[in-house]
C-alpha cells in the first residue's frame, strides 16, 4: 500500500504540501504547553466539583419530593 501511495502523483504532491505547511507552523514552547495543560486540568477539576455538587443537591431535592 505504501509503495502504491509513493507512485501516485496526487498523493505525493499532497504529502509534499503537508510537509511545507507543517514547516510553516509556529509550534508552542514547552512553557506555553505546560501552562495551557495546567489551566485545562484546573478547569476540569472545577467543572467536576460544580457538577458533583449540583448532582448531590438535585439528588437530595428529589429525595425530599419523592
Amino acid at each position: 500500500m505504501f509503495l502504491a501511495l509513493l507512485r501516485n502523483q496526487k498523493a505525493n504532491k499532497f504529502m509534499n504540501e503537508v510537509m511545507v505547511e507543517l514547516s510553516r507552523v509556529t509550534w508552542p514552547t514547552q512553557k506555553e504547553t505546560s501552562s495551557a495543560t495546567f489551566i485545562v486540568i484546573i478547569m476540569v477539576l472545577i467543572s467536576g466539583l460544580i457538577l458533583g455538587l449540583l448532582d448531590y443537591v438535585w439528588t437530595k431535592l428529589l429525595q425530599l419530593v419523592l
